[in-house]
């Protein structure tokens, strides 16, 4: 490549602001529009490069106010004969209300390094749409849907009233958590969602990207022990991942344990999970990509922890957490219930790249899901949508939709894709599977005409299942 990562300039957003030249290798201006968006336009600019080879080996990541966010769906035009420069678009990210400040940047990978342009010079913005998306967005309500075959499925709302959330898990006995982007856990039981918050992790940074997860102890019916995966500040005011382990007792959330500390964090919170083998897997991101490959870092990793948080001795490193390196974007991951076989999920410029690490950690079967773009995965391992069982479920936020993945299992892993709902409830953020549904959350922020948070969470079963909302008793 002769002329890596050329200048990104006149970066815009269609129909709201002007033009704010400079970046790329060139001396950024000092010129800072402002404006109101809605955070549903969409962001262009012109991107230089040599040639059409190397313009197709960019990709593009947006700072929001610092912090880089991938654009999976960027895609560029033709280059014109003088420049030579082409003209690049793509959907923005989800953006909180308030000022907000935005620079893109072009990434390349270049012998397993990943090389970025400096970033053009900032757009200043009030986001003042996304307060109230949710009651503007098309929406249908909770009622019957059709599948392959004519199939009938039901989608009914589980639990209202909630702002942006971001994780879901369920336990046996019925109870519904779910975690929202400021720090706080609520329950729902029965169709009914708590009004008091089970726990609020008062030090958890609220930012976008550090949004809590959290899973359920694999042996919940006795021990009652819920982990929970967020972002703090550490003494120097950086970000640190953090994963603590709480008791619920009565719907509230007690007795916290710090399990793990210190994780790489400046991009996401750790996405977490518990495995069939009863162990805590934590999904990093890597600030530097140079530190995905570094087996002596945390950052771009699965790691695999005790429940107590210290190493199982059949980790693939002797002595390491890490089960899985490499990691570029923000790795999520699951279970095939058919196999046990852990398949992982990143995001990448053109879509969604699968893999399934085998036990010295290393990729055994991969595949790519182009166009897609990601914000959370679930096998299906329920009994209902009994035709959806081992299917992989993808939450899609930029894309309002669920996608529906099949044809992993087999030896070749040739996936088939069907893209469900789209567009019918906004911002899909969260996914899970229980043994009486499929579950999905949106994120899409907004009032509804009371003025309370209009979120919600969802289910999809089969229409002749008739499946209870958690009528389990706790302890």
């Amino acid at each position: 490549m002769r002329h890596l990562l050329q200048a990104v300039s006149s970066v815009v957003l269609l129909a709201s602001l002007g033009p704010a030249c400079g970046g790329g290798q060139s001396t950024p201006s000092s010129q800072t529009p402002s404006g109101a968006i809605t955070g549903r336009e969409r962001l262009w600019w012109d991107q230089q490069a040599p040639d059409a080879e190397e313009l197709a080996r960019y990709s593009y990541v947006l700072y929001v106010d610092g912090l880089p966010v991938v654009l999976p769906g960027a895609t560029c035009g033709a280059l014109a004969a003088e420049g030579p420069t082409a003209s690049c678009s793509s959907t923005l990210p989800a953006l909180q209300p308030g000022q907000r400040t935005l620079e893109l940047a072009a990434r390349v990978t270049l012998n397993g390094a990943v090389l970025e342009s400096a970033r053009s010079a900032p757009l200043v913005v009030t986001v003042t749409g996304s307060a109230s998306l949710g009651s503007t967005l098309p929406r249908v309500q909770p009622g019957e849907m059709r599948g392959p075959g004519g199939a009938r499925y039901v989608i009914e709302q589980v639990a209202a009233g909630l702002d942006r959330p971001s994780a879901l898990a369920r336990t046996p006995d019925g109870l519904l958590l779910i975690a929202g982007r400021l720090g706080d856990i609520r329950i729902a039981e029965g169709g009914r969602l708590a009004e008091v918050p089970a726990v609020e992790l008062s030090d958890a940074d609220t930012s976008d990207a550090c949004s809590p997860t959290l899973v359920v102890a694999a042996d919940f019916t006795s021990t009652r022990q819920v982990f929970v995966g967020y972002v703090v500040r550490d003494s120097r005011g950086l970000r640190a991942g953090r994963v603590v382990r709480f008791r619920e007792v009565g719907g509230v959330l007690g007795e916290p344990a710090v399990i793990v500390d210190g994780l790489p964090a400046e991009v996401s919170a750790p996405r977490i999970r518990i495995g069939p083998d009863g162990a805590l897997y934590v999904g990093t991101v890597a600030h530097d990509p140079r530190d995905a490959g570094d087996l002596g870092s945390y950052a771009g990793k699965i790691l695999r922890f005790t429940t107590t948080g210290g190493t199982p001795p059949d980790n693939p490193y002797r002595s390491s957490p890490v089960f899985s390196s490499g990691h570029l974007g923000r790795v999520d991951f699951d279970w095939e219930p058919a196999t046990r076989d852990l398949w992982h999920a990143e995001p990448g410029p053109a879509g969604v790249s699968l893999g399934q690490p085998g036990p010295d950690g290393r990729i055994r079967r991969q595949a790519f899901l182009e166009g897609v773009q990601a914000a959370g995965m679930a096998f299906h391992a329920g009994s209902t949508p009994a035709a959806w069982r081992n299917d992989l479920f993808i939450a899609s936020v930029e894309q309002e939709c669920l996608y529906r993945v099949s044809g992993l299992s087999t030896p070749r892993a040739e996936p088939s894709v069907e893209r469900l709902l789209a567009g019918d409830f906004g911002r899909i953020v969260a996914v899970l599977s229980a043994s009486d549904g499929l579950y999905f959350a949106t994120g899409n922020g907004g009032t509804d005409e009371g003025g309370r948070p209009a979120d919600a969470v969802y289910r999809i079963r089969d229409a002749d299942v008739q499946a209870g909302l958690g009528d389990g008793r706790r302890r």
